[in-house]
């Protein structure tokens, strides 16, 4: 957990779709990637505190994104994912995913929180930030995610 860090186990190029977790219900779900749409993972734990500071600024992203080629995943490492969002004015805005440690399913490589990953239409990470979004980080998400068009 850090505020900026450059250091994550998730490069450039890392397949990360498809992705198993549970949903707020507690129910089993799977995120995979679709060849229509970028996805937009917003990574975060309810107990990091670089998180808090870091959800406004992905509340102000979600603001403006316009276009319906990309989809938005919440991945929240551990417990109380739902109360994090809500807290923040983020619930109900996209779909999460809550990865919990388990021996027969441990979590993927997300040890870094907060992080924002763009992938591609294949599940693989096109861009990736970690720690909080400073503000020339904060631009290039904007500018990633706002240069993504809707289908005609």
């Amino acid at each position: 957990m850090t505020e900026n860090s450059n250091q994550s186990a998730v490069t450039v190029g890392t397949k990360i779709l498809p992705l198993s977790g549970l949903d707020a219900t507690g129910n089993k779900v799977e995120v995979d990637s679709n060849a229509e749409r970028k996805t937009l993972l917003l990574v975060f734990s309810a107990t990091c505190h670089f998180c808090e500071k870091n959800a406004s600024n992905w509340k102000e992203i979600l603001q403006n994104i316009k276009s319906d080629k990309i989809s938005i995943v919440g991945v929240a490492l551990g417990k109380d994912g739902e109360e994090f969002l809500k807290k923040h004015g983020l619930d109900g805005k996209f779909s999460t995913v809550s990865l919990l440690p388990d021996k027969s399913s441990p979590l993927p490589i997300f040890d870094v929180t907060p992080q924002t990953i763009l992938l591609n239409s294949n599940g693989e990470a096109e861009k990736v930030w970690s720690g909080v979004l400073d503000k020339k980080n904060f631009n290039e998400v904007l500018d990633s995610v706002v240069a993504v068009k809707s289908a005609d």
